[in-house]
């Protein structure tokens, strides 16, 4: 049998997002970092907890689509819990530990979600969707425009407006539309939806 030490090897898997550079995100010449997974590979999960069935699936769901920040913990008798596409990793990690301590008290992060390359310094705190989805609003529509996170990366998006006020309102408002959409843990905070970006 493997050591624990190996067992849990990381492996650095690098996918690319289908989007490009945008002003504020990342440094200019530059493209918005992939997702970079750091964690076990599959076969390696799935030999440490070989009857934790529901726990295979999840981990390959999570492995099918990477988007930063994410986690993944496991804890005794194949409890797990995992979260993807956060704007904040510390946020991330705490929501999957939570979610595995409802089955378990023992739960650790085996695997993360990051970026590939570090984010520019000052770059608003977004998640991988929600950077795709604010390059979409910046390309693809008119009026004025707003753009409206949270940490968990759930957003909202407003266009056509011809006040910045009411555009802003419209992007926070249907960021809580998307929040209540979510599945937050137990006995964890909510966190409000702030603006980050306001076309001139």
């Amino acid at each position: 049998m493997l050591k624990r030490s190996t067992l849990f090897g990381a492996v650095v898997a690098i996918t690319a997002l289908s989007f490009t550079a945008v002003s504020g995100l990342v440094n200019s010449d530059q493209p918005v970092p992939a997702a970079a997974l750091q964690g076990p590979a599959p076969q390696a999960l799935a030999a440490a907890y070989p009857q934790a069935w529901a726990m295979h699936q999840a981990y390959d769901e999570f492995l099918a689509g990477p988007q930063w920040y994410g986690a993944f913990a496991v804890g005794a008798d194949g409890a797990f819990g995992a979260v993807s596409g956060y704007a904040d990793r510390s946020v991330g990690r705490a929501d999957a530990l939570a979610h595995c301590a409802t089955w378990a008290e023992d739960c650790r992060i085996v695997a993360e979600l990051l970026p590939a390359t570090p984010l520019a310094q000052g770059a608003p705190p977004v998640s991988g969707p929600q950077a795709e989805a604010l390059i979409g609003l910046r390309r693809s529509y008119s009026g004025l425009r707003a753009f409206a996170v949270d940490k968990r990366g759930h957003w909202g998006s407003a266009w056509g407006f011809t006040s910045p006020e009411k555009a802003e309102a419209r992007a926070v408002s249907e960021c809580r539309v998307a929040q209540g959409r979510g599945t937050p843990p137990p006995n964890k905070p909510g966190y409000a939806c702030k603006v980050i970006w306001v076309s001139r």
